[in-house]
């Protein structure tokens, strides 16, 4: 078995082991970080993922951007290899892909990766220099080398790894937050 593959199985059975009243917690002090940021106050699209199960939930934070009148596009997966970026305004315009992943419909309107200001990037495991480990799909590696935003990885404090194995085509994320 490779080291990223055994490293995502550690650090993912330690995140299940994280309580939920510490990272509800930790989730609100990252919060308040990120919005402070002057990148955030300036930015008018942020592209964020839909956080998962254990994952940092994301959907507070999207509840926030949206209220505070900023545009917001999540990914939905259209090949193995490819997600789309598409706006949401609210909840009820996700569905369950057949991954079990809350993703947009087709009726949301597609966004130019170009026209992303702030990138919310998720991960399993990052140090605080922006190496991330993230679900080996690679798609935000994709999406990073392309873009232009400010990719920012919110991680809690108990997950961060400091040896975390970096390949050619991994793609530093520019800002982690912590608790």
């Amino acid at each position: 078995m490779g080291i990223k593959k055994t490293l995502r199985m550690e650090q993912l059975a330690k995140r299940k082991e994280l309580s939920l009243s510490y990272r509800q917690t930790a989730e609100k002090t990252m919060l308040t970080k990120l919005i402070a940021m002057p990148e955030y106050q300036k930015s008018e699209m942020i592209f964020c993922y839909i956080g998962m199960e254990e994952e940092i939930n994301t959907w507070q934070f999207i509840e926030y951007f949206l209220s505070d009148n900023k545009r917001v596009c999540v990914p939905k997966v259209v090949a193995p290899d490819e997600m789309e970026l598409r706006e949401i305004m609210c909840d009820s315009c996700l569905v369950r892909s057949s991954f079990g992943v809350l993703e947009p419909t087709e009726e949301n309107m597609l966004v130019n990766s170009k026209s992303v200001d702030l990138v919310l990037v998720p991960c399993i495991t990052a140090n605080r220099q922006g190496d991330r480990l993230g679900y080996g799909g690679g798609f935000y590696d994709r999406f990073l080398k392309e873009s232009q935003a400010m990719s920012v990885l919110c991680i809690w404090k108990k997950m961060l790894f400091d040896a975390i194995p970096v390949e050619e085509h991994d793609v530093k994320v520019k800002k982690v937050i912590t608790e």
